[in-house]
């Protein structure tokens, strides 16, 4: 998985998708706050409901999460500091690709599906483009169609 991690920061043909929530700076602070209260007020008080409240708060705060797509597939690159997970999403194992307009007339969302699980996910019309080829030419059996 090592390897894994170090070809996903190195590759510079990865596609990012577009919808990635950042929390930004203000939000951060106050949560980090509000976490660290919650969770010194529990201890003291002995309150286990109050001291995982603190510790969900807080590691809410710390975890990033990204979305690569790439020649292997989907790849979702959960980072928290001190763990960093990879969740892999093959071509090969990717059965249906739907791609969906948006709201936004320059963004496109395409529908994975693996077995009975789903991923939406949204891109600029030029990089959807990419992705259907290239999970096309990766699976061949793949069904794509469009949906509204």
């Amino acid at each position: 998985m090592r390897n894994e991690q170090r070809r996903v920061k190195n590759n510079m043909d990865d596609i990012k998708v577009l919808n990635q929530r950042q929390i930004n700076r203000t939000v951060k602070l106050i949560g980090f706050f509000l976490g660290t209260i919650i969770l010194a007020t529990s201890i003291y008080s002995l309150s286990m409901y109050g001291i995982v409240s603190g510790i969900l708060i807080i590691g809410a705060l710390i975890l990033q999460k990204s979305t690569l797509i790439d020649e292997n597939g989907i790849t979702v690159i959960y980072d928290a500091v001190f763990y960093k997970y990879l969740e892999v999403w093959k071509f090969d194992e990717i059965s249906e690709l739907h791609r969906e307009t948006t709201k936004m007339s320059d963004h496109v969302a395409l529908h994975f599906l693996r077995g009975s699980m789903s991923k939406r996910l949204i891109f600029t019309k030029n990089d959807a483009l990419r992705v259907i080829n290239m999970a096309r030419r990766v699976n061949r059996k793949i069904h794509f169609s469009d949906v509204d």
